[in-house]
Order: C-alpha cells, then sequence, then structure tokens
C-alpha cells in the first residue's frame, strides 16, 4: 500500500496500491508564512527527497475550486509552466498523483507544523467542495459541519471510484483528511481545533 506522511505528524494510510488519494496540508509553525506563494514552483514542500527516500514521487495537484464554475479545477503540474494552482493553505484538500512509489512506499513532506488554537472558518459554496480537516480531533461530520451540509464524500479504497458519499451522520473526520463536502446553498464552516 501507499502510505503519506506529513512529517512528524503521523501517516495516512491508503488501503491499496493506488496513485491518487487527498491530503490535507496543516498550518506550518506560527514564524512561516502561509500560504506559501511559490509552493509548488519551489516545490520544497512535497519533495519527498528532504525527509524521505527520494522515491516516491508526483506529477499533478489539483484543488476544486467552485467559484469558478467555467474551470473550476486549479493545477499544478510538475514541467508545466501554465499552472494556476499557486498556493494551497489548510483549509483546501489537495488532490495528488503519485508517479512512484518506490522504497519506503511514504510520501514525506518538508512542512511539519501544528493545528490553529482557534477555530479556522472555511466558506462553503453551493454545490461540492474539497476542503481539508484542520483539526486535531476526531469528529462525527453532523456535529462539526455546518447544518446545512447534507452529503461528505470520503476516499474509499475498496469503491470502485475510490470515493464514498454518505450523508454527514455516518462519517467521522480524521484530523488530516480531506473531504468532499456538499452544501445546497453558502454555508461558514467553523472548525474548532
Amino acid at each position: 500500500s501507499i502510505r503519506l506522511t506529513i512529517a512528524g505528524e503521523g501517516a495516512r494510510h491508503v488501503s491499496r496500491s493506488s496513485v491518487v488519494f487527498f491530503l490535507m496540508i496543516r498550518r506550518p509553525p506560527r514564524s512561516t508564512l502561509f500560504p506559501y506563494t511559490t509552493l509548488f514552483r519551489s516545490q520544497t514542500i512535497l519533495d519527498d527527497s528532504v525527509l524521505g527516500d527520494g522515491q516516491t514521487t508526483w506529477d499533478v495537484a489539483k484543488w476544486y475550486d467552485p467559484t469558478t464554475p467555467m474551470d473550476p479545477w486549479k493545477e499544478y503540474r510538475v514541467s508545466a509552466a501554465t499552472n494556476d494552482l499557486a498556493t494551497i493553505d489548510e483549509t483546501m484538500g489537495v488532490w495528488l498523483h503519485l508517479t512512484a512509489t518506490g522504497g519506503d512506499n511514504v510520501l514525506s513532506t518538508s512542512l511539519t507544523g501544528t493545528y490553529s488554537a482557534g477555530n479556522v472558518v472555511i466558506n462553503l459554496n453551493t454545490g461540492w467542495n474539497l476542503v481539508g480537516y484542520p483539526s486535531a480531533t476526531n469528529r462525527l461530520a453532523s456535529t462539526t459541519l455546518p447544518g446545512a451540509a447534507d452529503m461528505v464524500a470520503y476516499y474509499d479504497g475498496a469503491s470502485a471510484y475510490l470515493i464514498t458519499e454518505a450523508l454527514p451522520t455516518a462519517v467521522t473526520l480524521v484530523e488530516g483528511n480531506a473531504y468532499w463536502v456538499h452544501v445546497p446553498a453558502p454555508a461558514v464552516w467553523n472548525v474548532a481545533p
């Protein structure tokens, strides 16, 4: 299986040899500015050779922006000059395509950090939103999401499409993971630490 490690913060396990999964970037220490305006251009955060064995690589990172319905997928391609995903933060879920998982099968990042001591505000737009869960506490989705949230989708390695949709009452949001959250109208999600 493939394992994603946010350096110093634990692992996210993927149950089969998939090359696509979601991840959420944690807030860096207060001494570091975030978001990183040159995050992907410099490729310093998602670089397995910094704290890993250098044998797990990726070529595409994507984020879904529902505020631009004519072009909702923002992406960074490693060798492209026309990327439109320049920054990410802890409120965003990121789709990542791995190209190699050699060595320890771990994508170690060069980013470490802590969760915010206060609530993190995530604006949810009408429809589906690909969001991070920037909390150190696992919670039932129905107890943390705004009441307007009617569906949650999450990575499921056993599913044919690697994703499962469920009612918020049936999903536990796990610290550090990313999710698709559906709302029928705009809503504000105050994520507790």
